[in-house]
């Protein structure tokens, strides 16, 4: 029973020290977007597509492969970052459940030492009186009540995250396609250099501005704002400053 309660001390001092200071400051920084591209694209007026139809291909080819790349080192930046940003989610869930063990087995010595009139009560190693333990008791509490919704929130963010990466994935599939079909439009204009040739090349010039303008918007960092609520919380302070720490 002794060493049982020397673990649970243990537990208690790591998690009020550990979790308290718990950093889960994002990893993930958003790049800077240049939107200068979509400009560019739509530089491509229907008057100059039809007068220089191949600069026209040669210039989507080359911002295809450049969006492609982008979205590449993205996709890159996310996954480098998530498996940080998991362990410290899992930490926290962790501090969590830990905190509401100690809130739960301390409750009952206290309701067991009210009963008894047996202060001061002994747990985790270490003799609390009435007054203490009380308070030892309402700061584990907070803190499951304070953290437990950021837990939450962290764990949406990094749902968040995952769907960015999906999506960033499925534009390059459709960037791969575009570039396939503009491969095929360059062979026809070189061929036939007609009116409908040169029509259908101006479809892309909107697809192209699409994909950079998503891209400019695409938020792939919404732990952000998580960033101010994951600092210590009065009720974590509270359980330090109550465990001696």
């Amino acid at each position: 029973m002794k060493t049982r309660n020397t673990y649970l001390w243990v537990l208690v001092a790591v998690i009020a020290a550990g979790c308290g200071r718990l950093k889960l400051t994002p990893d993930l920084k958003k790049p800077e977007v240049k939107k200068e591209p979509a400009a560019a694209a739509q530089a491509w007026t229907p008057e100059r597509i039809t007068q220089n139809p191949g600069g026209y291909l040669t210039f989507a080819d080359a911002e295809i492969v450049r969006q492609i790349a982008e979205r590449e080192a993205r996709i890159g930046k996310i996954e480098a970052s998530c498996a940080g940003i998991g362990e410290r989610a899992e930490k926290l869930r962790q501090g969590i459940r830990d905190a509401a063990n100690i809130e739960k087995r301390l409750r009952t010595a206290v309701e067991r030492a009210d009963e008894d009139q047996a202060w001061p009560v002994t747990f985790a190693g270490r003799k609390f009186e009435r007054e203490k333990a009380v308070a030892l008791l309402d700061a584990s509490q907070r803190f499951v009540q304070n953290r437990t919704p950021l837990a939450n929130e962290y764990e949406q963010a990094l749902t968040k995250i995952d769907a960015t990466a999906q999506s960033l994935r499925s534009d390059i599939l459709e960037l791969g396609r575009l570039r396939e079909k503009l491969a095929l439009d360059m062979e026809r204009v070189r061929l036939n250099q007609g009116i409908a040739e040169v029509a259908e090349l101006r479809k892309s010039v909107d697809a192209l501005s699409g994909f950079a303008t998503s891209l400019a918007d695409t938020t792939d960092n919404p732990l952000e704002d998580l960033a101010a609520k994951a600092r210590p919380l009065a009720a974590e302070a509270d359980l330090e400053t109550l465990l001696g720490k």
